[in-house]
């Protein structure tokens, strides 16, 4: 019988486990999982050792579970799985500013993601403030970018692999690809910029007219103990 390492959650369905070969698999998050789980956390004698790691519970969180996903899956507190989400979550937001301000397009001039994906979107009259941009990233895989939003009574959701270091971007569904298409040909391409809002900062409110600070990466996760949550997260 293999044994498999648990490496993250997919789109909160499913787990992501890997073998000794690094080979990758996948196990739905259904009513039996639960339900054995909930019997190991119930038989667990009292003051067993937990046996997952805060790097376990990060990379959880990173890969887009809930606490209270998180908490099931490993039988721990919420609370405790508490104590790990915040640097995780500022860690997710910092990737989606960085992927929201990576231009689209070979010239100087080329709009931005987030104010491309926009004007796109106003097209199909989506309001600025109903769009819901989200990062996650599973096991020590790629960035995926999400944008999600309402078309005519439907919940759409557009997905980028991306690359922050090198602030690149990877169109992996329709949704994206008609988001950020720009060949010149094609209708979509030639579309200005509509002046429309971004819910985030614009690019102007993003670049201060004053020297930039320097960017700061997420943390290295150094192993952080389970009594220092906030010491760091696995890096980009």
């Amino acid at each position: 019988m293999a044994n498999l390492r648990l490496t993250g959650v997919k789109d909160g369905t499913h787990l992501v486990l890997v073998d000794a070969e690094g080979a990758e698999y996948t196990l739905p998050i259904d009513d039996n999982l639960r339900a054995s789980l909930r019997r190991g956390r119930a038989e667990r004698p009292a003051g067993a050792t937990e046996s997952v790691t805060p790097r376990e519970i990060q990379q959880m969180l990173r890969a887009g579970a809930t606490v209270d996903e998180v908490a099931e899956l490993s039988g721990l507190s919420p609370e405790h799985v508490e104590r790990f989400e915040g640097p995780v979550t500022s860690e997710r937001v910092w990737v989606v500013q960085q992927a929201m301000a990576i231009p689209v397009g070979r010239h100087p001039d080329s709009p931005v993601l987030g104010d491309l994906a926009l004007d796109r979107l106003a097209t199909r009259r989506v309001a600025p403030d109903s769009l819901e941009w989200d990062a996650v990233r599973s096991g020590s895989g790629p960035w995926t970018l999400l944008l999600s939003f309402p078309v005519e009574g439907r919940q759409l959701r557009a997905s980028w692999e991306v690359d922050v270091q090198s602030r690149s971007l990877h169109a992996i569904d329709d949704e994206s690809r008609w988001l950020s298409e720009t060949d010149a040909d094609s209708p979509r391409g030639r579309r200005g910029l509509a002046g429309v809002v971004n819910a985030f900062p614009s690019r102007a409110e993003r670049e201060p007219a004053g020297p930039v600070a320097p960017r700061v990466p997420a943390a290295e996760d150094t192993g952080t103990s389970e009594n220092d949550p906030a010491g760091g997260t696995d890096a980009l």
